[in-house]
């Protein structure tokens, strides 16, 4: 169900927290009613990410991030841009952290999820 804005009372059990004043919808946002415990729940999703997997990255770092998601190993990036084995650890650390993983497996998926719309799983991270 498109939603055009949305306002209304933040809730917190039976109590209402403070009010949101109305806002522009976020991008893609969804919503859907539910009946639960007599009581209906409106439960709304959107997604975080759009366009590029990671934005803020330097040219250098996408060039790195290109060539490891090939599945080029550090010595092959450094040799293909000819930097150093711990310039390249260093890029990629940068983009570890900027994509909020810890793995090389763990960005692959990161890259593939923001590219089809999900959000990668925090357990996943």
């Amino acid at each position: 169900m498109p939603i055009a804005s949305c306002a209304g009372m933040a809730r917190h059990g039976d109590h209402a927290e403070e009010w949101v004043p109305p806002c522009p919808a976020p991008v893609g946002l969804r919503g859907c009613r539910l009946e639960l415990d007599e009581r209906n729940v409106l439960v709304m999703s959107f997604p975080l990410h759009r366009g590029s997997a990671l934005p803020t990255l330097t040219a250098a770092e996408h060039d790195v991030l290109r060539l490891v998601l090939a599945g080029a190993s550090n010595a092959q990036v450094a040799r293909a841009r000819g930097s150093s084995p711990r310039t390249v650890a260093n890029q990629l650390a940068s983009i570890f952290r900027k994509a909020g993983v810890f793995s090389r497996s763990t960005l692959a998926l990161r890259c593939a999820a923001v590219e089809l719309g999900d959000e990668l799983p925090e357990e996943a991270r």
